[in-house]
């Protein structure tokens, strides 16, 4: 039997839609070194031209990557895998504003090609990313922005861009617990491919 919730006890509805697949996104600070943050809200809009949107939360605060973005009008998308999942948590994590998250990660640098926003090396998938426009909707803003450059580990992919499941495993985020000395975070690992074919109706 199915639960109804109706509109006062959505708040938390996108809780339905996991687990999602959180990304790194890169930025620039006013002061020039790198911000680095993981949101799973991002996702394409448009394969031609290549748009991706990414959606950050604005009220009751804004977020740090959104604060550079709106400066800078760009972005990097970092592709992390499942090895990567303690350092997704860390880089949620506040730091004040005159460190650089990409140090305290100890993370490698790959080089933007049309951005100034470094990217991040560890990633299997990086996308430089320049913004179209913002929307504020609800209490977070849509970013809108052209994918302009894409970088990948070519030993992990095929001709057509398919990702080897026997290579990498993609990182798939469960929930979010906030302990009061830290975070418990929920990552699901170990999933198989599973391929289904189905004829088209002769109709």
């Amino acid at each position: 039997m199915k639960k109804i919730l109706e509109k006062d006890s959505l708040k938390n509805y996108y809780q339905l839609l996991q687990p999602s697949h959180p990304h790194l996104v890169t930025t620039l600070n006013a002061n020039a070194t790198l911000n680095v943050a993981p949101f799973s809200w991002l996702f394409p809009v448009s394969s031609d031209p290549p748009i991706i949107a990414l959606s950050l939360l604005t009220m009751p605060k804004k977020q740090d990557t959104l604060l550079n973005i709106e400066r800078t009008w760009q972005f990097g998308v970092n592709v992390a895998d499942a090895d990567m999942a303690q350092m997704l948590i860390k880089a949620s994590f506040n730091y004040p504003q005159e460190v650089s998250k990409f140090e305290v990660l100890k993370l490698n640098l790959e080089k933007p090609v049309l951005i100034e926003a470094g990217l991040i090396q560890e990633c299997r998938v990086n996308l430089e990313c320049k913004v179209q426009k913002m929307e504020l909707i609800g209490d977070h803003t849509l970013i809108i922005a052209d994918v302009v450059v894409a970088h990948f580990d070519k030993q992990l992919f095929n001709e057509e861009l398919e990702l080897d499941l026997e290579e990498v495993q993609p990182c798939l985020h469960l929930k979010k617990y906030i302990k009061q000395k830290g975070q418990r975070h929920v990552f699901l690992t170990g999933y198989k491919k599973i391929v289904v074919e189905e004829d088209y109706p002769e109709i």
